[in-house]
C-alpha cells in the first residue's frame, strides 16, 4: 500500500511572508518536499481546487498566496512544476476562473504552465476500484510524477 504524508500548519493571514513561513515550518515536520516526493527534477502537478470564478476574498478556492508559496517552494527545491485543475466548466470559461481567482497571475509570475484538465484530456482506467471500476482520470494527473493538492 502506498504511504501518504499529511501535515498541516496554522497561519492566520494571507501575508506572503507568513504563508511562506508557515509552509516552511510544516514541510520541516516531515523532512521537506524530498521526504515525500520523488527527487528533483521530478514533474510535480499542483492542483489548487479551483471551483468557480470567485475572487480570493470569497474563500471558495485555494488562495493565490498559498498556491504561490507552494509553487515557489517546489521550484526552489528544484522541481519541474505545473499547475492544473478542472473547474466546473458549466459555470464559466476556465480562462476567467484562472484570472478571477488569481492563480493565472501566480503561474505567470513564477513562469509555470497552468493546464485545464478538460482541455488536456482524460484516460479511462478500469479495474482498480471496486466501488467505481471505470474511472476517468485527467492526463496531467497520470503524467505527473506526483500531485500536490
Amino acid at each position: 500500500m502506498t504511504r501518504h504524508i499529511v501535515c498541516y500548519g496554522k497561519c492566520n493571514t494571507y501575508s506572503p511572508d507568513e504563508v511562506e513561513g508557515s509552509l516552511a515550518a510544516t514541510l520541516a515536520l516531515f523532512g521537506g518536499w524530498r521526504a515525500g516526493l520523488p527527487a528533483p527534477p521530478a514533474h510535480i502537478l499542483v492542483k489548487p481546487n479551483l471551483l468557480a470564478d470567485f475572487p480570493p476574498d470569497k474563500h471558495v478556492t485555494t488562495h493565490p498566496v498559498v498556491v504561490r508559496a507552494v509553487v515557489k517552494s517546489l521550484l526552489d527545491a528544484g522541481y519541474d512544476v505545473t499547475v492544473g485543475d478542472a473547474p466546473a466548466p458549466s459555470v464559466v470559461r476556465v480562462e476567467k476562473i484562472w484570472a478571477v481567482t488569481g492563480i493565472g497571475a501566480v503561474c505567470e509570475e513564477l513562469g509555470v504552465r497552468w493546464i485545464s484538465f478538460d482541455a488536456a484530456g482524460h484516460r479511462h482506467v478500469a479495474g482498480i476500484n471496486p466501488v467505481d471500476p471505470d474511472l476517468t482520470i485527467a492526463l496531467p494527473v497520470m503524467e505527473a510524477d506526483a500531485v500536490v493538492n
